[in-house]
């Protein structure tokens, strides 16, 4: 039953084969719980109240909540006291049950909408009954009242090492510089994805002594349009770089002033990193590119990805208009002489087309021909579509 993990169907009909059986489809089939609504909590909940029943709630391992209610024909004050009465009917009750959680991740549309029972919600998560288990957490559009409550709900899981951030939300954006907490959060893998909110201010939440940021994997995705967010980022990476191995940079729409150049991070500490990722909407300009890749020095580098032009939707084929090709050809080359098992793999859009068309082979076959340095000094690479919905994966070499 292992080899049927993903196969709900099958699952089903050998719980219902025998006693024996029900455990481990059990365990499958509620590995993983989406409640993609409150009503989806209401339901959970009176199934974990059921006698017969009672081995679900073990068998959750992630859980995934979206507790908003995006009912625009409701006022907020009629929103918030539904959401009020379904809440201490279903999630509160949920908090308590569930003991081996190990992945949560929590989804809210609306601010508004919770602030009728912010303090209960906040008591339930941080006193729920997996809490000593929960390793991973993911925030999407979560609204805090504070850095306060953001900081204090990291602490209250002990074993915390994911966190994913996307798109949160603060009333009140003044973070503190220190939490009255003994206990240490020893994080080893951060992803924010965020192009509104100041990265400056979430990197000061992580800055307290309180996190240890010995992070394996870091993705940092935003925009960078102040001296405070490459001087935030720059102090991740210096806390993080004897641990770094995998680093993700991506990058909206931005400009590097020549005043902002004694402020873009620094990779030369970062002497473990196996893997490399650059995306970007657009390089108005190149300054900050060339300088992280003129700066990798790790022995360990296996893998470049290059991902010129991120926006799928808006794009159209452009050939490769605004892709600083020169530099990185220099850049590549220098690596390659340095690690010969370097491999380099840009991600490319064709908008409409398919990569089989004249334009999307003719894209290939311009890029290929632009890195002649990287080439000669014998670097592996290829070119990927990802937008091709045909086939994504397929791997077209670049000479």
């Amino acid at each position: 039953m292992d080899f049927l993990w993903d196969d709900h169907r099958a699952l089903a009909a050998c719980s219902s084969t025998c006693r024996e059986w029900v455990p481990t489809s059990r365990f499958h089939l509620f590995h993983s719980v989406e409640l993609h609504n409150i009503n989806d909590c209401v339901r959970f909940s009176a199934l974990l109240d059921v006698p017969f029943s009672s081995g679900i709630a073990r068998s959750v391992r992630r859980l995934s909540i979206s507790t908003g209610l995006a009912n625009h024909r409701l006022k907020p004050d009629r929103q918030s006291a539904r959401y009020a009465d379904v809440f201490r009917a279903s999630f509160r009750p949920l908090s308590t049950m569930l003991s081996e959680v190990e992945s949560l991740t929590l989804n809210h549309s609306d601010w508004r909408i919770i602030a009728a029972v912010y303090h209960e919600l906040r008591q339930c998560l941080y006193h729920a009954s997996f809490a000593s288990k929960l390793t991973a957490l993911h925030l999407h559009k979560v609204r805090f009242k504070d850095y306060r409550d953001f900081q204090q709900l990291l602490v209250a899981y002990p074993r915390l090492s994911i966190l994913h951030i996307r798109s949160p939300g603060w009333s009140i954006c003044n973070p503190i510089s220190t939490i009255n907490d003994s206990r240490r959060i020893r994080l080893e893998e951060l992803a924010v994805v965020d192009a509104e909110t100041k990265l400056a201010l979430l990197a000061s939440a992580l800055s307290v002594p309180t996190f240890e940021l010995c992070l394996r994997r870091l993705q940092w995705n935003g925009a960078f349009d102040s001296t405070e967010d490459y001087h935030a980022l720059n102090n991740l990476l210096q806390r993080a770089a004897p641990f770094l191995q995998h680093l993700e940079i991506s990058l909206g729409y931005f400009l590097v002033e020549e005043t902002l150049v004694d402020a873009l991070p620094s990779l030369a500490a970062c002497v473990n990193l196996v893997t490399v990722y650059f995306g970007c909407d657009a390089f108005y300009d190149t300054t900050f590119m060339s300088l992280l890749l003129s700066q990798l020095r790790s022995p360990c580098l296996q893998k470049i990805t290059f991902e010129p032009f991120r926006d799928h939707d808006r794009i159209r084929f452009r050939g490769l208009d605004g892709f600083p090709v020169d530099r990185v050809d220099k850049h590549l080359a220098r690596l390659g002489q340095d690690y010969p098992t370097l491999s380099v793999v840009f991600l490319l859009p064709v908008g409409d087309h398919d990569p089989e068309t004249k334009e999307g082979r003719s894209l290939v076959d311009d890029l290929g021909k632009s890195l002649t340095l990287a080439h000669a000094a014998g670097v592996n690479m290829i070119a990927r579509f990802p937008s091709n919905s045909r086939n994504p994966d397929a791997e077209y070499p670049l000479w």
